[in-house]
């Protein structure tokens, strides 16, 4: 029986990887991404599924799954991004496809805001992102912060050859493990729209 890592952990580092002929090239190919849970390294995997043409066109719009896969290839969570010109959204489901909850961009000017919501559309966060720290996104419920978003530095060479982006999730003080997992979800969103294309 696979162990749930949502259960304890206190922080997630997410860390996108690239390989070198798509970093010579600038040919991207469909991202993948490593999950350490407390520092302990690739305890999950991510990959995208399809994209193909719509990368090219759309960018970090298009529609795109994300599976999330245990070490040995079996299925964690899936996250789906259907099209949205704008309040793109992601939808967090099990491996047997119960939906866990959904994350929502809000349409906001000048900040950015993001609602997240369980699988009866209760409201359960909101996140903000900060206007003096744009790589900070403050997780948010009844105006007490839960939980934090961080994009980290990656180091000169990366920033400035690739888009390969690293971000930390500190749960704090969000305990539930599904919560946790839209939450994730809610990462994912925040860097195919903000970050994917240098934003």
């Amino acid at each position: 029986m696979q162990t749930d890592l949502f259960d304890g952990s206190g922080t997630v580092s997410v860390s996108q990887t690239r390989e070198w002929l798509e970093i010579f090239t600038g040919f991207e190919q469909r991202n993948r991404f490593s999950l350490d849970f407390d520092g302990k390294p690739g305890a999950l995997h991510v990959a995208e599924e399809g994209s193909g043409w719509t990368r090219f066109f759309l960018g970090g719009m298009r529609p795109y799954t994300l599976v999330v896969l245990h070490k040995d290839g079996k299925l964690a969570l899936r996250l789906h991004a259907p099209f949205r010109f704008i309040h793109r959204e992601i939808f967090v489901d099990t491996a047997n496809r119960q939906r866990l909850g959904r994350v929502r961009k809000r349409f906001t000017f000048p900040h950015t805001r993001y609602d997240v919501y369980d699988p009866n559309d209760r409201h359960l966060f909101e996140v903000a992102r900060g206007f003096v720290k744009p790589w900070t996104f403050t997780i948010r419920r009844d105006g007490r912060d839960l939980a934090v978003v961080t994009k980290r530095w990656g180091g000169f060479g990366k920033e400035m050859f690739t888009d390969a982006d690293r971000f930390q999730l500190q749960f704090q003080e969000v305990r539930d493990p599904n919560e946790r997992k839209i939450l994730l979800g809610a990462l994912f969103l925040i860097d195919f729209a903000h970050f994917e294309q240098g934003d």
